[in-house]
Protein backbone atom coordinates (compact mmCIF):
# COMPACT_ATOMS: atom_id res chain seq x y z
CA UNK A 1 0.00 0.00 0.00
CA UNK A 2 1.25 3.44 -0.93
CA UNK A 3 1.37 6.24 1.28
CA UNK A 4 2.67 9.48 1.55
CA UNK A 5 5.21 10.18 3.92
CA UNK A 6 6.25 6.69 3.60
CA UNK A 7 4.01 5.04 5.10
CA UNK A 8 4.15 0.86 4.09
CA UNK A 9 2.57 -1.30 6.72
CA UNK A 10 -1.10 -3.02 6.05
CA UNK A 11 -2.69 -2.00 9.11
CA UNK A 12 -5.64 -3.70 10.59
CA UNK A 13 -8.06 -1.15 9.59
CA UNK A 14 -8.46 -2.92 6.07
CA UNK A 15 -9.01 -6.84 7.11
CA UNK A 16 -12.05 -8.62 5.75
CA UNK A 17 -14.50 -7.71 8.48
CA UNK A 18 -13.26 -4.01 8.84
CA UNK A 19 -13.42 -3.97 5.24
CA UNK A 20 -17.46 -5.11 5.45
CA UNK A 21 -18.02 -2.87 7.75
CA UNK A 22 -16.47 0.36 5.68
CA UNK A 23 -18.70 -1.02 2.94
CA UNK A 24 -21.58 -1.19 4.70
CA UNK A 25 -21.13 2.69 5.86
CA UNK A 26 -20.78 3.56 2.32
CA UNK A 27 -24.01 1.75 0.59
CA UNK A 28 -25.71 4.09 3.69
CA UNK A 29 -23.58 7.31 1.92
CA UNK A 30 -24.31 6.15 -1.34
CA UNK A 31 -28.14 5.67 -0.93
CA UNK A 32 -28.69 8.61 1.03
CA UNK A 33 -27.07 11.07 -1.29
CA UNK A 34 -29.43 10.56 -3.80
CA UNK A 35 -32.33 11.35 -1.91
CA UNK A 36 -31.66 12.98 1.12
CA UNK A 37 -32.45 16.56 2.10
CA UNK A 38 -32.72 16.10 5.69
CA UNK A 39 -30.50 17.51 8.56
CA UNK A 40 -30.20 15.44 11.44
CA UNK A 41 -27.35 12.88 13.40
CA UNK A 42 -28.19 9.89 14.96
CA UNK A 43 -25.92 6.93 16.56
CA UNK A 44 -24.87 4.09 14.65
CA UNK A 45 -25.75 0.64 15.25
CA UNK A 46 -23.80 -2.08 13.44
CA UNK A 47 -23.54 -5.57 13.86
CA UNK A 48 -21.10 -8.40 12.03
CA UNK A 49 -21.52 -12.41 12.60
CA UNK A 50 -23.16 -11.25 16.24
CA UNK A 51 -20.37 -8.51 16.92
CA UNK A 52 -21.59 -5.12 17.63
CA UNK A 53 -19.82 -1.97 16.10
CA UNK A 54 -20.86 1.67 17.45
CA UNK A 55 -20.58 4.77 15.87
CA UNK A 56 -22.73 7.78 14.61
CA UNK A 57 -23.55 10.09 11.43
CA UNK A 58 -24.33 13.56 10.77
CA UNK A 59 -26.26 14.05 7.61
CA UNK A 60 -26.63 18.01 5.92
CA UNK A 61 -28.59 17.87 2.97
CA UNK A 62 -26.82 15.37 0.50
CA UNK A 63 -23.84 15.98 2.79
CA UNK A 64 -23.45 12.65 5.11
CA UNK A 65 -20.48 11.74 7.45
CA UNK A 66 -20.38 8.27 9.04
CA UNK A 67 -18.10 7.54 12.08
CA UNK A 68 -17.99 3.84 13.25
CA UNK A 69 -15.97 2.20 15.62
CA UNK A 70 -13.99 -0.24 13.74
CA UNK A 71 -11.23 -3.22 14.19
CA UNK A 72 -7.73 -1.72 15.22
CA UNK A 73 -9.38 2.36 15.93
CA UNK A 74 -11.58 3.88 14.38
CA UNK A 75 -12.84 4.92 10.53
CA UNK A 76 -15.62 7.56 8.73
CA UNK A 77 -17.00 8.22 5.95
CA UNK A 78 -17.21 11.59 4.42
CA UNK A 79 -20.11 11.50 1.18
CA UNK A 80 -19.40 14.60 -1.22
CA UNK A 81 -21.66 14.29 -4.07
CA UNK A 82 -20.90 17.97 -4.42
CA UNK A 83 -17.67 17.18 -4.95
CA UNK A 84 -18.34 13.67 -6.92
CA UNK A 85 -15.78 11.88 -3.70
CA UNK A 86 -16.27 10.10 -0.57
CA UNK A 87 -14.07 10.52 1.58
CA UNK A 88 -12.92 7.27 4.35
CA UNK A 89 -11.01 8.56 7.02
CA UNK A 90 -8.88 6.72 9.61
CA UNK A 91 -8.35 9.36 12.52
CA UNK A 92 -5.73 7.25 14.48
CA UNK A 93 -3.48 7.45 11.64
CA UNK A 94 -4.57 10.69 10.50
CA UNK A 95 -4.92 9.48 6.93
CA UNK A 96 -7.82 9.18 4.11
CA UNK A 97 -8.52 7.81 1.10
CA UNK A 98 -10.56 9.85 -1.89
CA UNK A 99 -12.98 7.49 -3.97
CA UNK A 100 -14.41 9.20 -6.95
CA UNK A 101 -18.29 9.20 -6.78
CA UNK A 102 -18.76 7.99 -10.29
CA UNK A 103 -20.74 5.06 -11.99
CA UNK A 104 -18.47 2.30 -12.25
CA UNK A 105 -15.77 3.81 -10.25
CA UNK A 106 -16.49 1.86 -6.56
CA UNK A 107 -16.40 -1.38 -8.41
CA UNK A 108 -13.83 -2.60 -6.20
CA UNK A 109 -15.73 -1.98 -3.13
CA UNK A 110 -19.29 -2.25 -3.73
CA UNK A 111 -21.67 -2.51 -7.10
CA UNK A 112 -24.96 -1.00 -6.47
CA UNK A 113 -27.98 -1.39 -8.49
CA UNK A 114 -28.13 1.27 -11.07
CA UNK A 115 -31.60 0.93 -12.01
CA UNK A 116 -33.86 2.09 -8.50
CA UNK A 117 -36.43 -0.84 -10.35
CA UNK A 118 -34.70 -3.09 -9.23
CA UNK A 119 -35.56 -2.28 -5.32
CA UNK A 120 -38.84 -4.04 -4.88
CA UNK A 121 -40.96 -2.68 -2.35
CA UNK A 122 -42.26 -5.16 0.76
CA UNK A 123 -44.42 -2.62 2.42
CA UNK A 124 -44.01 -0.26 5.71
CA UNK A 125 -42.54 -0.86 8.80
CA UNK A 126 -41.46 1.33 11.86
CA UNK A 127 -37.87 2.18 12.61
CA UNK A 128 -37.06 4.44 15.98
CA UNK A 129 -40.67 5.83 15.60
CA UNK A 130 -40.45 6.53 11.79
CA UNK A 131 -42.51 5.07 9.25
CA UNK A 132 -40.74 3.41 6.63
CA UNK A 133 -40.82 1.74 3.15
CA UNK A 134 -39.31 -1.32 3.27
CA UNK A 135 -37.22 -2.49 0.45
CA UNK A 136 -35.16 -5.95 -1.11
CA UNK A 137 -32.35 -5.13 -3.35
CA UNK A 138 -29.72 -6.90 -4.84
CA UNK A 139 -25.96 -6.15 -4.15
CA UNK A 140 -22.54 -6.93 -5.39
CA UNK A 141 -20.17 -6.58 -2.11
CA UNK A 142 -16.41 -6.77 -2.81
CA UNK A 143 -17.18 -9.38 -5.65
CA UNK A 144 -19.74 -11.46 -3.74
CA UNK A 145 -23.35 -11.24 -5.29
CA UNK A 146 -26.07 -11.15 -2.31
CA UNK A 147 -29.40 -9.53 -1.45
CA UNK A 148 -30.01 -6.50 1.01
CA UNK A 149 -33.15 -4.80 2.46
CA UNK A 150 -33.30 -1.59 3.36
CA UNK A 151 -35.82 0.74 5.30
CA UNK A 152 -36.18 4.26 4.17
CA UNK A 153 -37.63 6.67 5.95
CA UNK A 154 -39.98 9.24 3.51
CA UNK A 155 -40.01 11.97 6.00
CA UNK A 156 -36.04 12.03 6.03
CA UNK A 157 -35.71 10.71 2.98
CA UNK A 158 -32.62 8.40 4.41
CA UNK A 159 -32.31 5.02 4.68
CA UNK A 160 -32.63 4.07 8.89
CA UNK A 161 -31.59 0.61 8.46
CA UNK A 162 -30.05 -2.13 6.21
CA UNK A 163 -29.56 -5.95 6.44
CA UNK A 164 -28.12 -8.43 4.31
CA UNK A 165 -30.13 -11.19 3.31
CA UNK A 166 -28.70 -13.83 5.31
CA UNK A 167 -28.26 -11.72 8.37
CA UNK A 168 -24.36 -11.31 8.94
CA UNK A 169 -24.78 -8.06 8.94
CA UNK A 170 -26.79 -5.19 9.70
CA UNK A 171 -27.05 -1.40 10.52
CA UNK A 172 -29.42 0.99 12.20
CA UNK A 173 -29.79 4.57 13.05
CA UNK A 174 -30.93 4.96 16.74
CA UNK A 175 -31.33 8.02 18.88
CA UNK A 176 -32.56 10.40 15.94
CA UNK A 177 -31.91 13.89 16.86
CA UNK A 178 -33.58 16.67 13.65
CA UNK A 179 -31.57 20.31 13.76
CA UNK A 180 -28.43 22.06 12.14
CA UNK A 181 -25.56 20.32 11.74
CA UNK A 182 -22.23 22.05 11.27
CA UNK A 183 -20.51 21.78 7.88
CA UNK A 184 -17.06 21.09 9.87
CA UNK A 185 -18.21 17.79 9.99
CA UNK A 186 -18.37 17.51 6.17
CA UNK A 187 -14.55 18.55 5.35
CA UNK A 188 -10.86 16.14 5.57
CA UNK A 189 -9.13 17.42 9.08
CA UNK A 190 -5.93 19.56 8.54
CA UNK A 191 -3.24 17.45 9.23
CA UNK A 192 -4.42 14.17 7.14
CA UNK A 193 -2.50 12.64 4.48
CA UNK A 194 -3.95 11.21 1.73
CA UNK A 195 -3.12 7.18 0.46
CA UNK A 196 -3.90 5.07 -2.35
CA UNK A 197 -7.30 2.99 -2.11
CA UNK A 198 -6.31 -0.49 -0.94
CA UNK A 199 -8.74 -3.67 -1.57
CA UNK A 200 -10.39 -4.01 1.14
CA UNK A 201 -11.44 -7.58 1.13
CA UNK A 202 -8.35 -9.04 0.96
Amino acid sequence: MALNGGYKERPVLFRKKSGLAICLAAVFCLLAAEVTAAEFTARVLQTFKGRELHGKVYVKGELIRQDLEIEGGAAASIARPDKQVMWLLFPMMKVYMEVPLKPGELKNILAMPQDRSRMKLLGQEKVQGYTTDKYEMPLTVMGKETRAFIWLSPQLGFPLKMALADGSLTMEYQDIREGRVSGDFFEVPDGYKKMSMPLLGQ
